[in-house]
């Protein structure tokens, strides 16, 4: 177990460096001469993005994913990216204003590190063990698809798919990575997966919620600080993407979505500039991080769209309240037609890319005054009410509104709309026009839900703490406050990771895969040699072995389209062997089966090889009715 946790130190290393150096270098061959914290918020964004179009260059040259290749041409597209950001000429963010950048920065990164300490420790004790990976649907997908990366060096965003048999995009980011890590270090694909996710909730997400906030509020010292330890407050992320349904790829957007929007608002000077970047280089970095977004998870960037139109409506509402009967009628007339531009281009970017709306709607059960509960509450996901925080974000709301600070609120206003909308569904045509995107699914919503959350509740805690400057021990009394504060802030995200403990573990009831089955499956790595694909008959948690132990296994997922050959193996090899079975066999290469017994989660089980296929069959490995079978019909492998 020590070896194990060390194992875990050292993929969490790696996966900061794939994270940070890629798109840290970029940024320094530009010259753009930021403080340390700016690369350290930005850089993810970045690095992102160029392991993404890598994955996809790579395969359309038909050179495997691998570290050589992979680093290879990460690092020329990093330095192709500072060469281009150079040509620019991008102006040095410091030389600009280089006083501004001491107010509040280096408090944001405190608090950021507090908050992902926190983080970290609640995802830790969640851990049986750093080996241990969560008994869900998506899992089985998620950890096959790293281990697809691996063995077939293919890890493009528009090949993916094909791991089922299907064809299509699909965000391959996540997966890049975790194969990355693997090839590097030699760990098993779920201690990659863990430790992957590890920095993404416990560095990407507080980092970028504390940088955000301090972009927005720069004349503040401490609302950067807040939005840091608050980014550990909120009950539906990270850990709602844990307990529901492990969507990595929908964790590493969502983390990534707080410093891309930062670059977009700057992009279009939707906050305040202390800077004089010129408009090249800041839209090739907003491009940069949009791809990002797309390959961490195309839910990120539409998210990114939408927060952007609501800066677009909360910069013309200010506007306007300052200067209306200032206007002419044409400029009045032209704020209007922009904010209808941007909303009417998102709704058609909106309608266009959301998946079929035949597709099932994810029942939540809630009604409208459930689901607005939850919001005002702040206990999506556990249902644990989180009081603290919600009255935070009552008062900074009350304090933002005051000042006529719209953004956040607007923002929280238009996602706590669509959460109400999609979770209870009063009207199906709009739940299913404004969830389509989120794949119906209302848990994603909620998720994007705790950046406005933060901002607003970052806000009240950030002005209380510079508040306290004027009594006698400031520093005493903010570090009492905070540390009073934590405990509160995190109890409701216990129940949550009750469940999310409880999933990762693996029990003789277990609904995935069962402890008798793990111990068939660990035995396969010594006695299935590689080359030699294994059938799973029935579909059950048996399709963990594919990521868990290397071996070639049919199916990969539960959605896996099986072949004529294939099917043919299945329906017949529990008869008396034929040349019919005998060709299918050499075709396929399948020389051993996996027979679980049992079903999951409905899944149509197939043969039933109860009596071993006595005739075709040799038992290798068994614990209790999990059977691994080696196949001896038509002289494979013997008696």
């Amino acid at each position: 177990m020590i070896e194990s946790w060390g194992q875990m130190a050292t993929a969490i290393s790696v996966a900061v460096l794939l994270f940070w150096v890629p798109g840290g270098l970029a940024l320094l061959m530009a010259h753009l001469r930021t403080p340390f914290g700016v690369f350290i918020a930005v850089s993810p964004v970045l690095s992102t993005a160029l392991f993404g179009v890598a994955a996809i260059l790579l395969s359309k040259i038909e050179v495997p994913w691998s570290p050589l290749s992979a680093l290879v041409t990460v690092m020329a597209l990093s330095m192709l990216l500072g060469g281009a950001l150079r040509s620019l000429r991008t102006v040095s963010w410091r030389r600009a204003a280089p006083t501004m950048w001491r107010v509040g920065l280096p408090r944001a990164w405190v608090g950021a590190f507090l908050g992902g300490a926190i983080l970290v420790s609640l995802f830790l004790w969640a851990l049986p063990n750093p080996n241990a990976f969560e008994q869900t649907f998506d899992t089985a997908f998620h950890l096959n698809a790293v281990q697809y990366v691996v063995q077939t060096g293919d890890g493009s965003a528009l090949t993916l798919s094909e791991m089922t048999g299907k064809s299509g995009f699909y965000p391959a980011a996540w997966h890049d990575l975790g194969a990355l890590i693997v090839l590097l270090t030699g760990v098993s694909v779920p201690l990659a997966a863990n430790a992957l996710n590890g920095v993404i909730i416990g560095m990407i997400w507080p980092v970028g919620m504390a940088f955000l906030a301090w972009s927005l509020w720069r004349e503040s010292r401490w609302v950067g600080f807040a939005a840091g330890v608050l980014s550990a407050a909120v009950p539906s992320y990270p850990f709602l993407f844990f307990y529901f349904g492990s969507l990595y790829p929908n964790l590493l957007g969502v983390a990534l979505l707080p410093a891309a929007l930062v670059i977009g608002l700057r992009t279009f000077k939707l906050i305040p500039q202390i800077d004089v970047e010129s408009t090249g280089s800041a839209l090739l970095v907003l491009g940069v991080a949009m791809v990002g977004l797309g390959l961490a998870h195309p839910n990120a960037l539409l998210a990114l769209f939408a927060a952007m139109a609501a800066a677009t409506t909360a910069r013309s509402i200010q506007q306007a309240i300052r200067s209306w009967t200032g206007w002419s009628g044409a400029v009045r007339l032209g704020v209007a037609l922009l904010n209808v531009i941007v909303w009417g281009v998102l709704a058609g970017i909106w309608s266009t890319v959301r998946p079929d709306t035949s597709q099932p709607h994810i029942e939540s059960g809630l009604t409208t005054a459930h689901a607005l509960g939850e919001v005002l509450t702040n206990a999506q996901g556990s249902g644990s009410v989180a009081l603290v925080l919600s009255i935070f974000a009552l008062v900074g709301g009350a304090k933002l509104l005051r000042r006529r600070d719209l953004f956040p609120l607007i923002l929280w206003l238009i996602t706590a709309t669509t959460y109400v909308l999609v979770a209870a569904g009063p009207w199906e045509s709009v739940s299913r026009l404004l969830g389509g995107v989120f794949y119906q699914d209302f848990n994603r919503i909620a998720a994007l839900l705790a950046i406005p959350t933060v901002l607003i509740s970052a806000y009240a805690l950030g002005v209380g703490l510079d508040a306290m400057a004027r009594s006698r021990h400031p520093v005493v009394l903010r570090a009492v406050s905070v540390l009073a504060l934590i405990p509160v802030l995190i109890m409701p995200q216990l129940s949550g990771l009750e469940h999310v403990r409880w999933s990762f573990k693996v029990f003789e009831s277990s609904v995935m895969i069962r402890s008798n089955e793990m111990d068939v499956v660990t035995d396969m790595t010594d006695v299935v040699p590689n080359g030699d694909r294994v059938m799973i008959i029935p579909i059950s948690g048996g399709v963990f072995a594919y990521a868990l132990t290397g071996r070639e296994v049919t199916p990969e997922h539960f959605f896996y389209r099986e072949t004529p050959v294939e099917e043919y193996i299945r329906e017949h090899i529990d008869e008396p062997a034929t040349p019919m079975l005998c060709q299918a066999l050499e075709e396929s290469d399948v020389r051993y089966l996996l027979d679980f017994n049992r079903v999951t989660s409905g899944i149509s089980p197939g043969s039933d090889l109860d009596d071993g296929g006595a005739t075709n069959t040799l038992v290798v490995a068994e614990s209790g009715q999990a059977k691994l079978l080696r196949i001896v019909a038509c002289g494979l492998g013997g008696q």
